[in-house]
């Protein structure tokens, strides 16, 4: 399956870096050296996922970052999900990467 795909893609892999990137997803360009340099600016930094718009509406924000899991609830929600992007999510810390695009080091020694 799908996790199973990712693992033998991750075990595989020569770089530096791993990039995991569902097959539906449509990049920007630049996106992925943008990506690397938010990885890199900082040893607290374990991996990061990009701000994800909505395909069939480039304006609506999938994903720039979820919330912590309620201790009540156990769930989360999906920061900006729904809202029209205004250039308003700036790189924050998120307890959760989104698993349609997320970049870590190969051989990643640090903790979140």
């Amino acid at each position: 399956g799908f996790a199973g795909g990712n693992n033998l893609g991750i075990n595989l892999a020569k770089g530096k870096y791993l990039f995991l990137l569902n097959n539906d997803v449509c990049m920007v360009k630049d996106a992925i050296p943008l990506l690397i340099k938010r990885l890199l600016s900082s040893d607290k930094i374990a991996g990061v996922s990009p701000l994800i718009r909505d395909y069939a509406e480039p304006h609506a924000i999938q994903f720039a970052g979820y919330t912590q899991l309620s201790p009540i609830t156990l769930r989360n929600r999906a920061i900006g999900k729904g809202k029209i992007n205004k250039d308003h999510y700036p790189a924050q810390k998120t307890p959760y990467l989104h698993g349609a695009a997320m970049l870590t080091e190969k051989n990643n020694n640090r903790q979140a």
